[in-house]
């Protein structure tokens, strides 16, 4: 890789996270203490986007959680509920899946791999 692409992959990187930031102060402290009664459904682009992420970790950290929030426009909540739900569903199909919650630590996704995701699910939909 040249110089001239490392420093245009770390400005695109940095673009990418004020994006996120800009949207964030947008939506508020509001957006994050809203509680949601309803069940919300995923439409097939944000349900792809929650797989190909659990395929990358099952724990996603409050970070990561957050930040999809906002990119994929569901609440939090549902995509922690997503997550635990489908940790469970997945150990009652496997007996790899033998680890306790409290083992694993939860993990932080950049925003780039996020977009990433959320870009290559868009070409296949």
């Amino acid at each position: 890789m040249t110089k001239n692409m490392a420093y245009f992959n770390i400005n695109r990187h940095r673009e990418l996270e004020a994006a996120v930031g800009i949207l964030k102060l947008k939506k508020g402290e509001r957006h994050s203490m809203q509680r949601v009664v309803e069940k919300i459904k995923k439409s097939p682009l944000q349900l792809n986007v929650l797989k190909e992420l659990f395929k990358i970790t099952q724990f996603p950290s409050t970070q990561t959680r957050n930040d999809l929030s906002l990119l994929i426009n569901i609440p939090q909540r549902s995509i922690q509920v997503w997550f635990q739900n489908t940790r469970q569903a997945s150990k009652k199909g496997s007996c790899d899946l033998h680890r306790n919650s409290y083992e694993i630590e939860p993990e932080d996704i950049p925003v780039f791999v996020l977009i990433a995701i959320i870009e290559k699910i868009k070409c296949e939909i």
